[in-house]
């Protein structure tokens, strides 16, 4: 790729930046009770790439759509309303709609703006404690964790002049690497290589480039592809806070084990019953994260969720789960074997002392 090369001409795009923040608000969330809560419905994926009818999330997302005072943040401001989606794994994504119009520098600023901006952090964390409050009844074991996501998704019309979408990668790479990564100085060329190499068409008139903070998307009806970003960002987030749960799921179970000496009968039942509650729940998120979005075959929302998969190394995440869950299971084996040596050792203590008796007994006189 020859990144080198000046831009032979401004180009001028108009269409709409998406900010998004996600949390985790509870182990689970009874989507049809929030329906009962709040003005809620299904967020079903608009199929606008002609992906098969299977292509949905099991179960779809709810969408709620409040009105919210527009935020300011440099020359920009947010649309006066604001979107909420639950999933029922117990994540929460808030969404931010900034129109735009302008040049590719102009854009590299609103996106350089997006990145030094703490504000609308805040307003969404504030957005989302109404709605958790709001469904509360309806969500198992309620809570906001401190742990959040965040990713921008730039969509875009075809720009003015038009331009060949297969070229504007090649001749606007540079300048499209710094709307990516939030960056007013220029790139290495490793760097704009990283940024703008991952990417995908479904036609000539689309193109969708995905970095691992920020995404682009060119053309005409690309909500699918909005969707399909905005759920891989939510499960980026969800292996993140599964990760650290595990992590002070297994320092707990490690000292459990390493004091195992000191560990009566009771005590011992406690940290297992607490041990594999645990590795269910680990369990039981992890399957409902991985498989909220089923995906089969070459199709071409696969590919945009492989692409994000890759830039979020979720693989990686999964991988890493795996293994650690797998090891508190080891550690439940551990505890639940020493739990009934324990009970063997009383058991055959007990049958000693009533020998002893059944000894003593006949000397005392009391036989």
């Amino acid at each position: 790729m020859d990144t080198s090369s000046p831009a032979p001409q401004p180009l001028t795009w108009k269409g709409v930046c998406h900010l998004l923040f996600q949390y985790d608000v509870g182990q689970n969330i009874d989507l049809q009770r929030c329906r009962g809560l709040i003005a809620a419905q299904p967020a079903l994926i608009q199929q606008e790439h002609r992906a098969p009818s299977w292509f949905q999330f099991n179960p779809p997302p709810l969408q709620v759509l409040q009105e919210s005072p527009p935020a300011q943040f440099g020359a920009w401001r947010t649309a006066p309303r604001v979107s909420v989606l639950l999933y029922d794994f117990g994540a929460i994504s808030i969404g931010y709609d900034v129109p735009f119009a302008g040049t590719l520098a102009q854009l590299t600023e609103l996106s350089c703006s997006l990145q030094e901006s703490h504000g609308l952090w805040e307003t969404s964390r504030g957005h989302v404690q109404q709605v958790l409050e709001a469904v509360r009844s309806a969500v198992s074991k309620p809570g906001l964790a401190d742990l959040t996501e965040d990713y921008v998704i730039f969509q875009m019309e075809e720009p003015d002049p038009p331009i060949s979408l297969t070229e504007l990668p090649k001749a606007y790479a540079r300048e499209l690497a710094q709307v990516l990564r939030g960056e007013r100085e220029s790139l290495s060329g490793e760097e704009v290589f990283e940024a703008v190499g991952s990417r995908v068409s479904y036609g000539p008139d689309d193109l969708t480039l995905v970095d691992w903070q920020a995404a682009l998307l060119i053309g005409k009806g690309m909500g699918d592809v909005k969707a399909v970003l905005e759920f891989a960002s939510v499960q980026l987030l969800e292996m993140r806070f599964l990760d650290r749960k595990l992590d002070e799921a297994l320092d707990r179970s490690y000292e459990t084990l390493a004091s195992r000496s000191r560990i009566w009968l009771r005590s011992t039942s406690t940290e297992l019953l607490r041990v594999g509650q645990m590795q269910v729940d680990a369990a039981i998120l992890h399957e409902r994260v991985i498989n909220a979005l089923k995906l089969l075959g070459d199709q071409y929302l696969a590919r945009v969720y492989q692409l994000a998969s890759r830039q979020f190394r979720l693989s990686e995440w999964n991988t890493t789960l795996l293994r650690k869950i797998e090891t508190l299971e080891s550690i439940y084996e551990k505890l639940n074997d020493q739990g009934q040596t324990k009970r063997m050792e009383i058991l055959e203590l007990i049958i000693i002392v009533l020998i002893l008796i059944s000894i003593v007994l006949p000397f005392l006189g009391l036989h």
